[in-house]
């Protein structure tokens, strides 16, 4: 039989009976007043603007797969931005000064690779001493300088960082502050969107105080890079980054690089990649941007934003010139090796190629013409052949 037992332990006391824990500093919520008319006709649509069109004076995200040349970029952006020279195409509004703070590439490499840059660039004596004074490279590589972190008690909290950037710095006239890599500056991914929104916040802090932009590069997702994904949401991790940032831009040189714009060529050497910009809170949408690199020199070719039928009719011309260009060569094609070659050399997808190839028999600009006997395999027995004119 159960017997209810005695204990010298103390009684617990009621949630009620229990002592409150001291209130944390309370926001202070301002009393209700409305807005006044001078405040109304003062408000502005947009921030400050640093690049037409592009950057404004609040919080961006840079994603990008690893080896593209996110930082590469960077630099060459703060040069024109330091220098007042228009990028890509868009005018500089406010040129000023940028702080790179970089937890991945050292300050010597980074240097180095603006030396190169503003070598490539030719830039006079006058215009380098501009650059280098407008430039400032804070290495933390070697150290943990994160935006926020968890506790003790392992909650998020902002940390110290972008309150002192602003102390600092608040004098200074800084157009724009760049973490490269997000990774290194927040809590870690074990917390993923509320991690993401912190680190947002805090940049926030540093936008306010400092009346610039805020840039944060970040990696894209294995599998959206690999597809080349180009929307607001193809950063790595959570989505709470392109939520919480006004400007958003990605790079890829994979997937989406079909249909370059008119002379966007890759010659021995080069390397090319697509920077869109699929979020602008503060402007209308604007065309993707293809980028040509050579060495440390960069051309950019802005895409034109065509109807079907105009893609449609480029993609005829580009096959029918590649055909008649090889035949010249000695090289024949059939339906199916030309699937094989598109996927290469047009960077055209399957089903591009298939729908162009269709209208291009149907107008009678390309026929299928019979292989000599000494060059038929297996079942290759006919090539494409292109008509000077169609019929």
């Amino acid at each position: 039989q159960n017997q209810d037992v005695e204990t010298d332990a103390p009684e617990q006391p009621s949630p009620e009976s229990a002592p409150a824990k001291p209130d944390a500093p309370r926001f202070k919520l301002p009393e209700f007043s409305g807005c006044g008319e001078d405040e109304l006709n003062n408000a502005k649509l947009h921030p400050k603007c640093i690049v037409e069109n592009m950057y404004y004076s609040d919080v961006g995200a840079l994603f990008a797969p690893g080896g593209v040349g996110k930082t590469t970029l960077k630099i060459y952006e703060s040069i024109c931005i330091a220098l007042g020279r228009n990028l890509w195409g868009c005018p500089v509004i406010n040129p000023g000064k940028t702080i790179i703070m970089t937890a991945e590439d050292s300050k010597d490499l980074i240097l180095a690779r603006m030396r190169e840059m503003m070598n490539s660039m030719r830039l006079t004596p006058i215009e380098r001493g501009i650059v280098m004074s407008h430039i400032m490279v804070i290495d933390v590589s070697g150290d943990i300088q994160r935006l926020a972190e968890s506790d003790t008690a392992n909650n998020l909290v902002i940390t110290s960082l972008a309150d002192s950037i602003v102390e600092r710095y608040q004098n200074d006239h800084i157009s724009q502050f760049i973490f490269d890599p997000a990774i290194r500056f927040g809590p870690g991914e074990r917390y993923i969107n509320d991690g993401e929104d912190m680190i947002i916040i805090a940049c926030r802090r540093i936008v306010r105080g400092l009346d610039c932009m805020v840039q944060i590069i970040h990696h894209t997702g294995k599998a959206n890079a690999r597809n080349g994904s180009l929307d607001q949401y193809s950063g790595r991790g959570g989505s709470a980054f392109s939520d919480g940032c006004r400007m958003v831009t990605v790079l890829s040189n994979n997937g989406e690089m079909k249909n370059p714009p008119e002379g966007f060529e890759l010659l021995p050497g080069d390397s090319g990649f697509v920077m869109a910009r699929p979020k602008l809170s503060y402007c209308k949408p604007q065309p993707n941007i293809w980028i040509r690199r050579h060495g440390w020199e960069f051309d950019y070719f802005t895409e034109e934003v065509k109807s079907g039928d105009e893609i449609l009719s480029r993609n005829m011309d580009r096959i029918a010139n590649f055909l008649r260009d090889e035949l010249h060569h000695g090289r024949k094609y059939s339906k199916k090796s030309l699937e094989s070659t598109s996927l290469n050399e047009l960077k055209m997808s399957r089903q591009e190629l298939r729908a162009t190839l269709s209208a291009l028999e149907v107008c009678g600009r390309v026929v299928e013409k019979d292989l000599p006997e000494d060059e038929r395999q297996g079942s290759r027995k006919h090539f494409l052949f292109v008509l000077t004119a169609p019929k």
